[in-house]
C-alpha cells in the first residue's frame, strides 16, 4: 500500500512547487452546478479610523487568489492559528489569529495567536513589519466583537463566534451570488501603510510561512550525510528522519500511528525514532493521501 502511494505521489509531483502543498482551495462545485458565482472578500483593519469593515470592493473567485493571498491550510490539534485568508466557514480563524481565545480557566487574551506563537517558537520574526502591525491590530479587538461577533455558551461558559451574516451583510452580492474566501488587510499610515494592503504582502509574513511549513530542519538526523533506513520503501536513503504528516486527516496516520498495522512491534511512545521515512517519500506519501482523500 506504501509503495502504490508514493508511485502515485510521484506521478502528481511532477511540475508542482513547494507552495502547492500548504495552499488549499475551496470547494466551489456545488456553487458552479447551481451557476452560483463565487466572490472574494477583503476585510480591513484600519489602524487610521480605529475601524475594521469589509471593503465594498469584492473580486470573482478563481484559484489563484488562494496563492495570491496565501490561503494556507487550516491545522489540526494545539496549533497556533497563522491566517491573514480563510474560505467563508472559517473566519474563526481570522478571529484567533488576530484576537485569540479565550483559555480553559476563563483569561481574556492579551494577543492574538499569531503574536504569541511568534513570541514562543519564531522570535527571528519579532523585528519584522509583521511583527509591528500584530498587536496594532489586537487593539482593535473590541470593535471587531462589537461589529462581527455574538455571544454564544459553550463548555459552561459565554464567548464571542464570528457571525458571518453580521461579517458579509455589507456586501451586495445578490441572490446567485456567494462569498467563499476571505482575506484580511490592513491600513496604518503611521507604519507608512497608506492603502489597504493584504497582511499576506505585509513584510515578514512571506518569510514565516516559509520558515514554519518549508524549511522545517530535520533535527533526528545526526548527520546530513548519513544514510539511514527508509521504512517506506525498504532502502537505506539520504534525509530520512520521523514521519510528520501535516494534514489533519491522511491515509498514512492510519499505517504511523494504529499498533494493528504496520508499526505493530514499535513502541507507541517513540514513532519518531521507530518509523522514519525519507523526506522526498514522506512528500509523495502526502500527496497521494491528500488526492485519494479528494477523489474518493
Amino acid at each position: 500500500m506504501l509503495g502504490t502511494l508514493i508511485k502515485l505521489g510521484e506521478q502528481l509531483s511532477d511540475g508542482r512547487g513547494d507552495w502547492d502543498d500548504i495552499i488549499d482551495f475551496p470547494n466551489t462545485s456545488k456553487e458552479r452546478e447551481k451557476n452560483i458565482k463565487c466572490f472574494v472578500a477583503e476585510l480591513v483593519f484600519d489602524l487610521d479610523l480605529k475601524a475594521v469593515y469589509i471593503s465594498p470592493e469584492f473580486r470573482e473567485y478563481e484559484d489563484q487568489v488562494c496563492f495570491k493571498f496565501k490561503n494556507i491550510k487550516i491545522q489540526g490539534g494545539n496549533n497556533k492559528a497563522i491566517y491573514c485568508c480563510v474560505e467563508a466557514g472559517k473566519t474563526e480563524q481570522i478571529r484567533k489569529t488576530f484576537f485569540g481565545t479565550i483559555d480553559s480557566k476563563g483569561k481574556l487574551p492579551v494577543q492574538g495567536q499569531f503574536q504569541e506563537l511568534i513570541n514562543k517558537d519564531y522570535p527571528q520574526f519579532s523585528h519584522t513589519l509583521l511583527f509591528t502591525i500584530l498587536p496594532q491590530i489586537f487593539s482593535l479587538k473590541n470593535v471587531f466583537e462589537e461589529n462581527f461577533t455574538l455571544i454564544k455558551e459553550t463548555k459552561g461558559r459565554n464567548e464571542r463566534f464570528i457571525d458571518e451574516k453580521l461579517l458579509f451583510e455589507p456586501l451586495t452580492l445578490g441572490f446567485s451570488n456567494k462569498v467563499v474566501l476571505i482575506f484580511t488587510s490592513i491600513i496604518c499610515s503611521t507604519l507608512g501603510i497608506i492603502k489597504a494592503t493584504p497582511i499576506a504582502d505585509i513584510e515578514g509574513y512571506d518569510a514565516f510561512i516559509k520558515a514554519k511549513f518549508l524549511d522545517k530542519k530535520q533535527n533526528t538526523l545526526k548527520s546530513n550525510d548519513a544514510k539511514r533506513l527508509c521504512y517506506a520503501t525498504g532502502k537505506l536513503l539520504d534525509d530520512v528522519s520521523g514521519v510528520e504528516f501535516s494534514d489533519r486527516y491522511s491515509l498514512n496516520k492510519m499505517f504511523v500511528k494504529e499498533t494493528k498495522n504496520f508499526v505493530s512491534g514499535f513502541d507507541k511512545n517513540n514513532f519518531g525514532i521507530n518509523y522514519q521515512v525519507n523526506a522526498e517519500n514522506q512528500l509523495f506519501l502526502g500527496r497521494a493521501s491528500k488526492y485519494l482523500l479528494e477523489h474518493e
